[in-house]
């Protein structure tokens, strides 16, 4: 990093120029098919030039991320330092409301070693003009010694240096080289108090894994830049590369912008995914591990049917999780739920030590072990079952029954028939307090399994003040980094947030009407079964 110019004064220093376009709540989206080759400044003046030369920024065919003629990208190239375009996308930007922007991006390396760090393309966020004292910057470097560097601020200055070459792209001995498709998403949360924010980058492979991510969460600040970017009522967002030649290029694809209020509930029954791995672009995400971990099965799902499909988390070497691309606001006084249908199927084959064959994630984007609950169901040497849960207090359920499941076969797989789990957390208006209750529940027997009812007061664990002081939460599944000898199959997905004063019968009435239609389905083609007979 001998003379890295990743400093956050160093990056960009642009002058101002005012855009009157009209502030909007929405979505804006760009493929750039309809806008004509060459620079786009110049086919499209709504993409505003703020700074450099306009032939930095240019439409190429048969560049997108099909690599199909007709399919266009915005090649992003050095052309004199300081290069910056304004996007047209520029959406009002509320409290309470996140913002975000994402887009595909693809680099081409040429053999030219570089003398220090020099940034790749930046991605920068803030106010008219992009003024440096009033904006985020995200950024990629390449390295003199051909590793990369990510350097973000937002709104929490990082700096990630030292990146393996191969994360993104080595730099070839001749020639020139191309990466694969990668898929970039930032979003930001205002929250209620000044400076105070919910911002998450995430960048992930074409196979869907995260190869890098930063996560920042305030509680508001005097800081006066992040005051300012709080002040704004709307975001404008802009594309450049840096001040001296990085020896290479960038195509961006796809890009989208949105402005809206964390989603309220969300649906996964993974008939509309492909039958392959889970993780793609902009969708679940593999946050470690192995996307084949985590596989969409055709002809697994609830109900039975050929065409319906579940995930299948099977183990791999080393363990994994996967993320939902959902995030629901959460606010004290409101009750979070979240409910799903799982089936087991076990392997001949003992355990040396009570082993998982899946967890539930529930906290912060990164999941990390401080900032996230866990549910986890663990299979003993004994073939008894566990069941390990955190919200935010520790509960166990040890010994359970061989049978309370599924036994462990002698010979041949067995499979299970479905189960339905369920969390429940209302957030309390007294700082890192809930009330939660997880319970796993038997509709065979029509019975719970277990129940596990978590009833805490103020407490200083990790687990509870973050998750508390974040304004949403998303969740995701994991495996253990012991092979079970068994897989797992989730359907049925379902999470809601309900508003303050909210009743034990208002979350009964909750559950998706998909699972209750489809259990009225299967329940009538049975009768109809039996009458036949």
């Amino acid at each position: 990093m001998q003379g890295s110019i990743f400093l956050r004064t160093s990056i960009l220093g642009l002058c101002s120029l005012v855009w009157s376009a009209t502030a909007v709540a929405g979505a804006f989206k760009a493929d750039f098919d309809t806008i004509p080759d060459g620079a786009i400044h110049a086919s499209a003046p709504e993409w505003r030039l703020l700074s450099g030369n306009g032939d930095a920024f240019s439409v190429v065919d048969g560049a997108g991320r099909s690599g199909e003629m007709g399919d266009k990208a915005l090649h992003i190239v050095y052309a004199g330092p300081g290069n910056l375009i304004a996007l047209p996308g520029r959406l009002a930007w509320g409290v309470g409301e996140t913002w975000s922007i994402e887009f595909d991006f693809r680099l081409v390396l040429d053999a030219a070693p570089v003398p220090e760090t020099r940034e790749m393309f930046i991605l920068a966020m803030g106010g008219e003009g992009l003024a440096p004292d009033g904006r985020w910057v995200e950024a990629l470097g390449t390295e003199a010694d051909g590793e990369w560097c990510w350097a973000g601020g937002g709104p929490a200055w990082k700096v990630d240096s030292s990146l393996p070459a191969d994360r993104f792209l080595q730099r070839p001995a001749s020639g020139i080289s191309t990466s694969s498709w990668f898929h970039l998403r930032f979003s930001s949360l205002k929250k209620d108090l000044p400076g105070a924010f919910e911002n998450e980058l995430v960048i992930s492979d074409s196979a869907g894994r995260i190869v890098q991510r930063h996560n920042c969460s305030t509680l508001g600040t005097d800081d006066a830049r992040q005051r300012q970017m709080w002040r704004l009522q709307q975001m404008v967002c802009g594309l450049g590369m840096g001040r001296a030649q990085p020896g290479g290029s960038v195509y961006i694809d796809n890009l989208a912008l949105s402005s809206r209020r964390p989603g309220r509930r969300y649906e996964c029954h993974f008939n509309d995914y492909e039958t392959a791995s889970l993780s793609s672009p902009g969708n679940w995400a593999v946050m470690d591990g192995s996307p084949e971990a985590f596989f969409v099965d055709k002809g697994e799902g609830y109900s039975g049917f050929p065409d319906d499909k579940a995930l299948r988390i099977d183990f791999r070497e080393g363990g994994g999780a996967v993320l939902c691309p959902a995030s629901l606001g959460w606010l004290p006084g409101e009750t979070f739920s979240l409910e799903f249908d799982f089936k087991l199927a076990l392997d001949p084959g003992p355990v040396q030590a009570t082993t998982e064959l899946f967890t539930l994630l529930v906290g912060d984007p990164s999941l990390e072990p401080r900032k996230r609950w866990i549910q986890a169901l663990g299979i003993q040497p004994d073939d008894r079952w566990s069941w390990i849960g955190m919200a935010p207090d520790l509960a166990r359920e040890q010994d359970l029954a061989p049978g309370a499941f599924i036994r462990r076969p002698a010979d041949a797989r067995v499979e299970s028939h479905w189960f339905h789990a369920r969390l429940v957390s209302r957030k309390s208006t007294e700082p890192n307090t809930f009330e939660s209750e997880f319970t796993v529940r038997d509709p065979v027997l029509d019975a719970d399994v277990f129940s596990h009812r978590y009833a805490t007061q103020a407490t200083a664990l990790p687990q509870a003040g973050t998750v508390w002081n974040r304004q949403s939460i998303t969740f995701g599944f994991g495996l253990g980094t012991e092979a079970p000898h068994g897989t797992a199959w989730i359907d049925n997905i379902r999470a809601v947030v309900l508003p303050v004063g909210a009743t034990g019968d208002e979350l009964n009435e909750s559950i998706s009407d998909f699972v209750l239609n489809t259990i009225r389905k299967r329940a009538g083609e049975q009768d109809g079964e039996d009458g036949g007979e």
